[in-house]
């Protein structure tokens, strides 16, 4: 009952969006029809589908992009991500897995990766390293700020830098904390990044 009305409800709202966005915290709600469902709806409105992934990735086949964190994908894949390595090899796994255009593990130590089938993967350093203060909330901050990257016409990779870039600025702050288009463009210039 619960399930239907939610899907009835993504329905209704999905011609108002360009993204939908799954945060599968294993508390019941993304279910395997609510998974369909949203599969479904995307695929008729050509929206873009992310799911922040906590196990059985298998589920999200077809997503446009997933974001584990590294513990997640380490047990999905049975093996500890600790060499460069390792890491290619189940970044590869995971595109086999899902054949999504890029699963992408978000909490790494040492920054984020991002695989796509066909390409290169590439991989970003973490933009803050010595400010954290909290990091709840970061792994959502960083799959709304790719959502809302890729949707207005960014690549996956440089969706990949400004959710690292968001993340960044959010553990800075105390509690569950959000960030703000004048902050991100800020932090973005003291990077100097080349061009």
């Amino acid at each position: 009952m619960i399930e239907a009305i939610l899907i009835d409800k993504i329905d209704q709202v999905a011609n108002d969006y360009d993204a939908i966005v799954l945060s599968d915290y294993k508390g019941g709600v993304i279910t395997d029809g609510v998974i369909r469902a949203v599969r479904k709806i995307a695929k008729h409105r050509d929206l873009v589908t992310i799911v922040d992934a906590q196990g059985s990735f298998e589920r999200f086949q077809d997503f446009t992009l997933m974001t584990p964190n590294q513990p997640d994908t380490e047990k999905a894949v049975g093996y500890q991500l600790d060499t460069p390595e390792s890491l290619k090899r189940a970044g590869e796994e995971l595109l086999l897995l899902n054949r999504s255009k890029g699963p992408f593990d978000h909490s790494r130590p040492h920054g984020m990766a991002l695989f796509q089938q066909g390409q290169e993967s590439s991989e970003l350093p973490v933009f803050n390293k010595s400010d954290v203060f909290d990091v709840t909330g970061a792994g959502d901050t960083v799959v709304a700020t790719m959502a809302l990257s890729l949707v207005t016409g960014a690549s996956f990779v440089e969706a990949m830098a400004l959710g690292n870039l968001a993340a960044g600025i959010v553990v800075r702050k105390s509690g569950t904390a959000v960030t703000s288009q004048a902050e991100l463009l800020e932090n973005l210039e003291r990077l100097n990044l080349p061009e």
